[in-house]
């Protein structure tokens, strides 16, 4: 026998371990499975909840009992009411703004008020037609109404703040005009006041309210008269005053003129505070001593031009005149006329002061407000 060292070694064969075997082949097949499940799953129609979703988590069993939701049934819809934004009424907007002040305005309101105004002085009937009176050879008072009646009319004239209009005047211009004009005070508080008249043209507009304020004269104070008028084609109410200061006709009166200008500028300032546009005609029988304290006391400006803009500027050409037309910043005044002519063809030995007014619109009023009520704009406007 040969030697040991001489035979040959037999290695040990490795043999894995059967539990791994086992663990592989357990993970696939439970791979295959659950795979299969889901493809069965999905083709079945059901939702995919997770991999170990079960019956109880998703609330759906296959074949459930009675009363068990399909998940595909569509779900129940229940109509309801619909909803919707009230628009309020005319009426209403009317009784709810009436509590802040307001009143609706009609479509006027968005317009401009345009008119002609005139500060005249028709000289006195005594002053004309007899002997004894300073122009003998001019016509009568009466007479020379008709004179001035038609210059109202061939100038277009609505408003007209009157001066030493006599009753038997006034009562000739109710008898040509025919009713188609109203006048304030006429002869209502006695023949003196009715010498300082207001008359406007009832077809543009309605009297609102009327007063009269004490002016100081020769003797006792007499009343002048202011007028709240509201124009009939745009709403828009005015205040118009009318004056006539002392002369020195029976002396150097010049302390009762400016007695006078200051309580008139005054009233300016009342009746304007609210807003509303003041107009003052008057033969105030002073030019500057009239002109710059009514503009500086009053906050007015003249027709002609004359403002207190960096101090006081009177116009003395092309003629001096003491007929004057005022207004608030309100109002805007524009072709402004003395016309002379009435001396030539002896109607007055004053000119007829006229001028041409422009009011903006009531809806300009930043206080008023706008609604859309039926597929319309309505306005409401403080009151007045």
């Amino acid at each position: 026998m040969g030697s040991q060292g001489g035979r040959r070694r037999l290695q040990p064969v490795r043999r894995g371990r059967p539990w791994r075997r086992g663990v592989r082949a357990a993970g696939g097949v439970l791979g295959l499975l659950l795979v299969v499940g889901l493809i069965v799953d999905v083709t079945a129609g059901g939702p995919v909840r997770g991999m170990f979703s079960t019956a109880s988590a998703t609330g759906h069993q296959r074949g459930g009992g009675p009363g068990t939701p399909s998940p595909s049934a569509p779900a129940t819809v229940v109509p309801g009411i619909r909803l919707e934004r009230h628009v309020p009424t005319a009426a209403e907007l009317d009784k709810k703004l009436a509590k802040q002040g307001l009143e609706r305005v009609g479509p006027g309101a968005t317009e401009e008020t345009t008119f002609k105004v005139s500060s005249f002085n028709v000289l006195g009937a005594i002053h004309t037609g007899t002997k004894h009176s300073a122009r003998p050879r001019w016509p009568s008072g009466t007479s020379r109404m008709s004179r001035v009646v038609g210059l109202l009319r061939s100038s277009d004239i609505s408003v007209v703040g009157f001066q030493e209009f006599e009753v038997p005047q006034y009562r000739a211009f109710l008898g040509q005009t025919g009713g188609a004009w109203g006048v304030y005070p006429g002869d209502s508080l006695g023949s003196q006041p009715t010498d300082d008249s207001i008359a406007w043209r009832k077809s543009d507009w309605t009297l609102v309210k009327a007063d009269t304020t004490p002016i100081p004269y020769y003797g006792p104070d007499i009343p002048m008269p202011h007028v709240l008028l509201r124009n009939t084609h745009t709403g828009r109410t005015v205040w118009f005053a009318n004056y006539h200061n002392a002369s020195n006709d029976y002396g150097n009166a010049q302390a009762k003129r400016d007695a006078a200008v200051r309580i008139e500028a005054a009233l300016v300032k009342q009746l304007s505070a609210d807003g509303t546009p003041v107009i003052e005609t008057g033969d105030y029988n002073d030019r500057q001593r009239a002109a710059c304290p009514m503009m500086s006391l009053g906050g007015v400006h003249a027709s002609d031009g004359a403002t207190d803009s960096g101090g006081c500027s009177v116009p003395m050409k092309p003629y001096p005149t003491v007929d004057w037309v005022f207004g608030t910043s309100a109002v805007s005044f524009s072709d402004h006329v003395a016309d002379w002519s009435t001396r030539d063809r002896q109607i007055s030995d004053h000119e007829m002061i006229r001028t041409s007014v422009s009011i903006a619109p009531r809806t300009d009023d930043k206080s008023c407000v706008t609604r859309k009520v039926g597929g319309k704009k309505l306005h409401w406007c403080p009151k007045g």
